[in-house]
């Protein structure tokens, strides 16, 4: 042991040496079915939980500046700035936190209300689990670890002060702590009262102390003990996991269970640095803004379970009551069949697949009439968070700051806001700004969720992907580019852009290889997705070519979707049946392409947008005027290399319609008796180009290009 860790180590303990406590030098200890006997006086590490305790009977009398005051005075707080460099645990948590203050600046932060701390209830549990977990974990693993690397007396000394911190008054120490985890996972020793945790430290401790005495290696007995830590941890950061899901489930406060399960994950989250879904959990208990969906316990019991520290075992973590019940499906290393084609998710993605359930909630809600009930699901469930920020930022994927997104930017910069999706959800939600009839709302909100929302999960994952690859930052790509697939493929519960391909493969003939009912577009990203997910693997740098081919196919998806709408509505007008719902549909649908299209064919676009314009009634031209158009259009902006025979094909009862036939338009391409007002296209002077050498999305990929050439360098 080095010199200077002693003195630091001596000089904790001397921290609380003033509590006046009768020299414990001798005294035998009955704990967890074991006697331990100290040789050193441990006091001093036993006064810690006193401390704490106190401060547990403040969070509910005192203000937080009176708690303040007794964290500094009482010695607690110059603990938890106490450095141990040159121990293992402590140089993990310092390298994984940025600092050698990880626990006092944890606790100031919540004392003080900042870097996220604005609920009160957040704030006490964090300053308590703080305190009473995190600063008395941190001096035990150090003592532990020094006591592995020393001999003799300060061996002793150091195992001792570990017992003094580890039971403290069994009131508010990590021994306590251990007997609340065992009751929620029911993990008892042979007793059945004692956490089976405190009987493995206890055990392993005195069995070290014994070894000590005799000069033996005591190497194993302490990574026991830190064994048995790291499972009262993981116990924990598992169970308040589980609280969010059902908070988020019956529409309940989170705030505090987040803060109380974000200090016991801080105890534990350094262990998992090198999963990549860890960074999902982190997201779960990220105190400055809200967790996004219900599948938060089921991705942290496979991030914790299948990358358990050594020495922890899922037996002893065991079950949390309540969740005999919870289904959580398997991301990592599933097989998803699909189209013929076979996708071995290699990442934790459980949050992304199960959006699709989100999906077939409102649809149900909506089926069943209940459209004022639709908010709680479409929050609940992740959506939401999906629709309002970029997704892969969300999850912390990668820095937001240094990543580009040109196709989340094109459709930014046409709409003119970044929260393009939401507002249309919100305004069908609520029957406003043209979605006032009940059969328009309803599409609004099915299509706004299952195509606008997901297609933009699948788009920002890509994109991501993309970026870190360029970057060398190839487990995270590999995570952003399994989160897309998981999007798009969902639970295969007819919820997601796969299939809405099928049916459009059904209306237009494209189908794959494998033939009815397999979509053409489906295979293309199926292969693309695999040749994408493969590439990263082998380390390359360049995987824009997979990305743009699964996107783009999943794009002619919505160009189809689009013109078999506009078919709809000629229908409509002809029979002079109600419109409403088709025209509501397919302005959903073409919300989804609408960007894309117009960065190529500004003029087009706008056309298409004026056709769906719903506060201006559609207006027969000729018998197929709006499909006709549309289909003029759509098809010209196909993607370079994908011939309209084959990709988009011919929508099915259109093959007979002659539209040289049909009679020009009036003017600027709207349809006479109608001024319907579209959105301004991203960039309006594209329609003089020669749009016939072009084609949809063109400037969308001399952009990423551009960026991710750049990022590669």
């Amino acid at each position: 042991m080095k010199a200077s860790l002693a003195l630091v180590l001596s000089a904790a303990a001397a921290v609380v040496a003033d509590n006046h406590i009768a020299d414990t030098t001798g005294v035998a200890f009955d704990v967890a079915g074991v006697t331990y006997t100290p040789s050193n006086n441990v006091g001093a590490q036993k006064a810690v939980s006193d401390d704490v305790c106190t401060m547990k009977e403040m969070l509910s009398t005192n203000t937080f500046g009176e708690i303040k005051a007794f964290y500094a005075s009482s010695g607690l707080q110059e603990l938890a700035q106490t450095s141990y460099p040159g121990t293992a645990h402590f140089d993990l948590f310092k390298d994984y936190y940025g600092s050698s203050n990880f626990v006092d600046g944890f606790i100031m932060a919540a004392l003080d209300g900042t870097d996220g701390f604005t609920d009160e209830s957040a704030r006490g549990e964090a300053i308590e689990k703080g305190a009473w977990d995190q600063l008395a974990i941190k001096a035990i693993l150090a003592h532990l670890d020094t006591a592995k690397a020393s001999s003799g007396a300060t061996q002793l000394m150091h195992l001792d002060h570990a017992f003094g911190l580890y039971v403290g008054n069994m009131k508010c120490s990590p021994y306590a702590r251990a007997q609340k985890r065992a009751a929620n996972f029911d993990r008892y020793g042979a007793d059945g009262e004692t956490a089976a945790t405190n009987v493995k430290f206890m055990e392993h401790l005195v069995a070290a102390q014994s070894q000590s005495k005799s000069g033996g290696n005591i190497s194993s007995h302490i990574d026991a003990c830190v064994a048995a830590i790291q499972t009262i941890y993981v116990q924990a950061s598992l169970r308040y996991l589980f609280k969010l899901d059902n908070d988020a489930a019956n529409g309940l406060a989170y705030a505090e269970h987040q803060g109380e399960g974000l200090a016991f994950w801080r105890v534990v989250a350094p262990y998992y640095h090198e999963e990549v879904a860890h960074v999902l959990v982190s997201n779960s208990y990220d105190v400055t803004s809200a967790p996004c969906g219900m599948s938060h316990y089921c991705t942290g019991l496979h991030v914790m379970m299948h990358n358990l520290p050594a020495g922890v075992t899922a037996d002893a973590v065991g079950v949390l009551e309540g969740t005999d019940s919870v289904e959580c499906v398997e991301t990592k290393g599933a097989d998803v069949k699909l189209t013929g084609q076979t996708y071995n998710v290699k990442s934790i993605v459980n949050p992304f697949m199960d959006l699709s359930l989100g999906v077939g909630m409102i649809k149900d809600l909506l089926d069943e009439g209940k459209i004022d009930e639709v908010n709680d699901v479409y929050t609940a469930t992740g959506l939401q968070c999906i629709a309002n920020v970029e997704g892969a930022a969300l999850y912390n994927l990668y820095d937001s700051s240094q990543v580009e997104l040109p196709w989340s930017d094109l459709f930014v910069d046409y709409y003119g806001t970044t929260s393009y999706i939401e507002d249309t959800i919100q305004d069908a939600i609520a029957g406003r700004n043209g979605w006032d009839t009940v059969e328009a709302s309803k599409e609004g909100v099915e299509k706004g969720v299952m195509d606008a929302v997901l297609m933009k999960g699948i788009s920002d994952f890509l994109q991501v992907a993309v970026m870190l690859a360029a970057q060398g930052h190839h487990d995270s790509a590999l995570h952003a580019w399994d989160s897309a697939f998981a999007v798009y493929a969902g639970h295969s519960d007819g919820n997601t852009p796969y299939a809405r391909a099928v049916k459009r493969a059904a209306n237009y003939g494209t189908y794959a290889s494998t033939g009815e009912p397999d979509a053409l577009a489906n295979e293309e990203v199926m292969m693309a997705m695999k040749a994408g997910q493969s590439a990263i693997v082998a380390g390359s740098t360049d995987i824009m070519p997979h990305a743009e081919t699964a996107f783009y196919n999943l794009g002619v998806v919505y160009l189809q979707a689009s013109l078999r709408y506009l078919h709809k509505i000629d229908t409509d007008l002809a029979e002079n049946l109600p419109y409403s719902e088709h025209k509501g549909e397919g302005k959903a649908f073409w919300h989804v392409i609408a960007p894309l299209v117009a960065s190529n064919d500004a003029a087009g676009a706008k056309s298409i947008s004026a056709f769906y314009d719903l506060n201006t009634p559609p207006t027969a031209v000729s018998r197929h005027y709006y499909f006709c158009e549309g289909r003029e259009i759509l098809t010209k902006n196909m993607p370079d290399g994908m011939a309209v025979d084959k990709f988009f094909g011919e929508l099915e009862k259109t093959g007979d319609i002659d539209c040289n036939a049909q009679p020009a338009p009036s003017s600027g391409g709207s349809p006479s008796g109608g001024s319907p007002s579209a959105p301004t296209a991203a960039k309006s002077d594209e329609s003089s180009k020669d749009e016939s050498s072009s084609s949809m999305m063109s400037a969308a990929v001399g952009l990423l290009g551009a960026v991710a050439a750049v990022l590669s360098l």
